[in-house]
Parts: structure tokens; sequence; C-alpha cells
């Protein structure tokens, strides 16, 4: 049923009216943070915080065009239900007619501030439920294509959120957001996706997704982010040339930055140059799981975070849910 949405909406090229969300409330003139392909706003959903996050854009005729792209990715992720996903909550268009996505207010943050604020708290079960989402969303054989710890919420309690599946990789390929996402995402990207060929242009892959893993653990472990001592764009860019390079293994920082024998295997594993050798997601999961004795926990909020507090709607994924939105489009595309 879910396949069968996503090729009506991507034919319609339009959102259903289902994903629409009205009185948002946000001040738009302060922003909270500025991210790779968008700005990020707090704002208020009926009793409930939000996430508001402004696409950037640059002419006005962008609007229409992001809004068709967006339509496959936004209903594989408003249909997607795991503890290590961020919800999604809905599209809103805010001032300008910009095109605003709305999910759940995180507090305190991403992973990366997290781990800068938190340096001492234990950092495997992060990576238990990293890798959890990932595998959940490989599983149903969706790509991510932008993983890194910019695109993963960390709560209160030390859970886990991957977000920003799908989105981001649009605004790049739509080339509607400014060139310096491509050169940011290069650290995390993997080596197949770097290849400069016009006749054949490089897509995001399962695979390219598990060295992009290697990088996130490489960053819960160091604190840095990948090839960290490559400042400069044009250096870095020199070294990812060769299909071999990989992030150094830190030797000289505090002890609790530091990655262990059997961490930095599993790395290297992710890093493999071909692709097809990299272990998938489900391995991945079992050997952290084996190698480190650390399982899956049960996320009590995660009911909390599900429920947009408006009317009571309920976003969970459900047949009915689905069935309406077909409804709906059937009529557009007739």
């Amino acid at each position: 049923l879910l396949t069968l949405l996503q090729k009506l909406v991507k034919s319609a090229q339009v959102l259903p009216q289902c994903y629409k969300l009205q009185e948002v409330q946000c001040d738009f003139s302060q922003a909270c943070e500025g991210g790779s392909f968008a700005d990020i706003f707090q704002g208020q959903y009926g009793e409930q915080k939000v996430c508001v996050k402004a696409v950037r854009i640059f002419q006005k005729a962008d609007n229409t065009r992001m809004l068709k792209a967006f339509a496959k990715e936004i209903v594989i992720w408003a249909h997607l239900s795991h503890e290590n996903i961020l919800p999604f909550y809905g599209i809103y268009e805010g001032v300008s007619g910009r095109i605003c996505i709305i999910s759940p207010w995180i507090d305190p943050g991403d992973l990366s501030v997290y781990l800068q604020n938190f340096p001492h708290k234990p950092r495997l079960p992060l990576v238990v439920d990293i890798t959890a989402g990932l595998r959940y969303l490989h599983q149903s054989d969706i790509v991510h294509g932008d993983l890194k710890a910019k695109n993963i919420l960390v709560s209160d309690d030390g859970r886990a959120l991957i977000a920003d599946f799908g989105i981001s990789r649009i605004v790049v390929s739509t080339k509607l957001a400014s060139t310096q996402v491509s050169s940011g995402t290069m650290r995390w990207m993997a080596p197949e996706l770097l290849i400069d060929d016009e006749e054949n242009c490089p897509t995001v892959t399962l695979k390219s997704d598990i060295w992009s893993l290697g990088c996130v653990y490489y960053e819960i472990f160091t604190r840095k982010v990948p090839f960290y001592h490559c400042a400069n764009d044009a250096r870095l860019a020199m070294i990812r040339l060769d299909p071999m390079a990989i992030p150094d293994r830190p030797t000289d920082g505090p002890e609790e930055d530091s990655i262990s024998r059997d961490m930095w295997w599993l790395m290297r594993r992710c890093w493999d140059s071909e692709p097809c050798s990299r272990p998938g997601a489900n391995d991945i999961h079992a050997l952290v799981t084996d190698l480190f004795g650390v399982r899956e926990q049960r996320w009590s909020h995660k009911a909390a975070l599900w429920k947009v507090v408006g009317g009571g709607l309920e976003i969970r994924p459900t047949s009915e849910r689905a069935r309406r939105i077909l409804f709906q489009l059937s009529g557009i595309c007739t």
C-alpha cells in the first residue's frame, strides 16, 4: 500500500492535504539555528513545542519545484514508526510561502552538541540507537543519504533519533540550496559518491549510508568531525580523491574520547572502499550488540513524541490513513 502511495504522490507531484498543518505558531524573526539547507525555529502546535525547519530557497518559483521534489520523501517519512526515527508531523507554509517541515522539538539538540555538553555520558547506547534506526530504514529499502551527527537528535534522556533522511538530499540534487551543502557533506560521503562523472552521476545507496555510519561512530567516540585536521575545503577535496582515504585514528585526545580496538575494527569495515564489502545495517547491529553487550532499550517517551496535540491528531502510520491519502490523490490524478 505504501509503495502504491509513493508512486501516486510522485505522479501527482503534490502533497496530500492531510500532511499540511494550519495554526502553527512561530516567530520567524528568531531563528534558533541555521542548518545546511534550512533555518530552524522553535514553534508551537496546539500544546506541543515543535521544530519548524524552514527550507532555504532563493527564487519564488522554487517553492513549487521543492514541493514536487519533496512529495515522495515526505510520504516515506510520514509513514515510518520507530523509536530511533524522528516523527514527521506535517508541512506548514511559513513567511513568504517558505516550506516548513514540522517535527517534535528535541532538547538538548543534535548529537554533536550533546557530545560536547555531556562528554562523560555513556556513548555505546547512542551507537545502538543509531544503528537500530538505520537498520529499520534499510529493512524498508530506504536510504538516508546524509547521515551525520548534525542530522541525529538526542533527547533529554540520552536517546538518539535519526532525522532529515532524504530531505537534504533532495535540496542538493535539485540545486535549490547553496553550494556549501556539498562541501560540508563531503566529510561523511562514501568515496564512490565523489566520482566526477557527468554521464553516470553517482547516487546514494544503502552501502554509502554504511560508510557514513562509520563516520557517525567516529564522531561519537572522538567528538570530532571526520578528517578534522582538514579545515580547508580544497585540501579535503584532494584527500578524498583517494578512495582508500579514511579518517585518522586520534591518539592524543582525552581517555573518554578514545576508540577501542573493536570499535575501530568496525569503523574500518564500514569504510571499505568496495561498497559490496561493507556489512549491512542488520549485520552491524548484531555486531554492536554482540561485541559490546549493549541491547536496545524501550523508550518510554515514544508515545508522547508521536502524539500531536491539536484535536488529538494521532500520526502513527495506519492502513486507514494511507487509504484516505490514496482517495485524495485519486481525485487529483483524474
